[in-house]
């Protein structure tokens, strides 16, 4: 199927990924359908899996890596490429704990799935340290993790301040 034949087809709801792009199909009140192009880069997932500034998307959140655990969870200041704030109050990252919770007992409930499904004869005692050996050696990235998604839920994406040249929000 052509893609021009997806886009005029009727009830096409969703999203298509192309190459370096997302298709989105938006249903606007009174106003039908529209197809739009969005660039992967202006996505949020793109800001919290790249570990990238919420509001640029190009400099880096983060200063270091999550496994470098002198440095897990240090946020930079404020953005290499654009200048925005980071630390936008103090206790502003406290948030970040409950996100940090929820992505903890998801990896503990796909762990225990997994195990009950692949080793259905595995002893509780063998899936206990199969799920604590998970949320051990996932910590640091589970932190990090949370701490860029509680960015992303207040800082907003905005193509303008992706410019070397603005410096708003300082």
């Amino acid at each position: 199927m052509r893609s021009d034949d997806r886009q005029s087809r009727a009830g096409y709801l969703g999203a298509t990924f192309l190459a370096g792009s997302v298709r989105i199909l938006t249903n606007k009140a009174g106003r039908g359908s529209e197809i739009r192009d969005m660039a992967w880069k202006d996505t949020m997932l793109y800001s919290i899996l790249g570990f990238k500034c919420p509001y640029c998307h190009t400099g880096d959140f983060f200063v270091s890596h999550p496994y470098d655990l002198r440095h897990t969870g240090d946020v930079h200041d404020h953005c290499g490429h654009c200048g925005r704030r980071f630390n936008i109050e103090p206790g502003f990252y406290y948030g970040a704990m409950y996100v940090s919770y929820a992505i903890g007992v998801a990896a503990m409930v796909t762990v225990w799935v997994a195990c009950s499904i692949l080793f259905p004869d595995l002893s509780p005692t063998g899936l206990v340290i199969a799920i604590l050996s998970t949320l051990l050696v996932g910590a640091p990235y589970f932190y990090a993790l949370s701490k860029i998604i509680w960015a992303n839920l207040f800082f907003k994406y905005d193509r303008k301040s992706a410019g070397p040249g603005d410096q708003v929000g300082h």
